[in-house]
């Protein structure tokens, strides 16, 4: 369930080797699998743009011809924002992503996109 830091470090450096067998595929994001969750209440929250509208998969040749546009979901989370701070308008926040369908697939890199906030 992960580690815990002990003392005062607050960035840590991590080295992944990937297997020699594996590669990455674009693929592109269907508008049908992003959302926006957690919207505080007594507003309204809308996707106005994506950072991009592909993502990078990595996985071995055989298990990546089996992921497609359907496979991948990108999520705007705002649960983390305290209802006297909100401003409204149009704001750049981070994207969680997430692949169904694949436990030896993975999506690779940071991925933004524009909301707006309004009130209901």
């Amino acid at each position: 369930d992960g580690f815990v830091i002990l003392d005062n470090i607050h960035e840590i450096r991590v080295t992944v080797n990937v297997p020699s067998d594996y590669t990455k595929k674009t693929v592109s994001v269907s508008s049908d699998n992003i959302r926006v969750i957690n919207a505080p209440k007594g507003y309204n929250a809308d996707i106005v743009n994506l950072s991009t509208d592909e993502v990078t998969v990595i996985g071995t040749e055989e298990n990546l011809e089996n992921i497609s546009s359907s496979s991948v979901s990108l999520v705007v989370d705002l649960s983390g924002l305290d209802t006297e701070d909100i401003k409204t308008g149009t704001s750049s926040y981070k994207l969680t992503t997430a692949l169904s369908n694949s436990d030896t697939c993975w999506i690779y890199g940071s991925y933004t996109a524009n909301v707006n906030i309004y009130e209901k």
